[in-house]
């Protein structure tokens, strides 16, 4: 099995507990039906790397978080700017890149 990454809060160590606990549960099962080593294998291999894939959601979703909030706030503020009553007709100008001269026009 691949190594997890080294990511820690609340939500990854109740999934550590929760992996430790199916870990546990699994293997009770797997003896009491006598699995060969290769069904054990296979499925651990499939508890872990669902693990990973929600280890990893939950890493990039603290990551992104500051990164959504800086995001939805610039967007806020421009909507609020383009559909103020004293700026509706700059709401329809676009600024576009001029590919022959080089330069950003806003016509």
């Amino acid at each position: 099995m691949r190594e997890a990454p080294d990511y820690s809060d609340v939500r990854t160590e109740a999934l550590e507990e929760g992996l430790r606990l199916l870990t546990e549960v699994f293997r009770e099962y797997a003896e009491t039906k006598e699995l060969t080593e290769e069904q054990v294998r296979e499925f651990s291999q499939l508890i872990f790397d669902s693990y990973l894939e929600r280890k990893a959601t939950y890493f990039l979703e603290d990551r992104l978080r500051g990164f959504n909030d800086i995001m939805d706030s610039g967007v806020r503020v421009v909507l609020n700017h383009l559909f103020d009553s004293e700026n509706k007709g700059d709401a329809f100008r676009m600024f576009y890149y001029k590919n022959q001269n080089s330069l950003v026009s806003d016509k």
